[in-house]
């Protein structure tokens, strides 16, 4: 049986494009979730990346380096890049592996609740 995993684009009216990503992040979907960001990326006309992850219910390494990936390729295109609506299995493993505040897009000790929080609708 394939892992559930699914991806919804969608433009908001503030330059921002939301990415709403749902089910298991794991090695085995890693590729077409990099893929899609990567498409997204690729468009004109925002400034603002925010990944919604309150979906999500599996996070392995893959799936954090695809996020970090995707962050450093928003960075580089002078775009930002912010994760949003963390379940808690997603906060804990962001941060096991130190990239809470980097994917979060907050450097601070409020990153964590600021990262729970879903972003505008």
């Amino acid at each position: 049986m394939a892992p559930l995993f699914e991806v919804k684009i969608r433009p908001m009216a503030d330059e921002t494009i939301r990415v709403t990503v749902a089910g298991e992040v794991d090695v085995a979907v890693s590729d077409a979730l990099f893929e899609a960001l990567v498409d997204v990326l690729c468009l004109d006309g925002f400034r603002h990346l925010v990944v919604e992850l309150d979906g999500v219910c599996l996070l392995d390494a893959a799936g954090v380096g695809v996020l970090l990936a995707a962050r450093n390729r928003a960075q580089a295109a002078g775009r930002t890049f912010r994760g949003s609506g963390m379940t808690e299995l997603v906060l804990e493993v962001m941060e096991i592996t130190g990239v809470l505040g980097m994917l979060s897009g907050k450097q601070t000790a409020g990153a964590i609740n600021e990262a729970r929080r879903p972003g505008p609708p």
